[in-house]
């Protein structure tokens, strides 16, 4: 199941049984991403 919110970017997955991966894209000035 993958839902993913428009605005924000967020994705949603279940990584096994009842597990879910959260996922929301940052963006931190001056960190050159991690």
């Amino acid at each position: 199941m993958t839902v993913t919110n428009s605005q924000s970017s967020t994705n949603v997955n279940e990584v096994a049984d009842g597990i879910y991966r959260i996922n929301t894209p940052v963006v931190i000035e001056g960190a050159g991403g991690f």
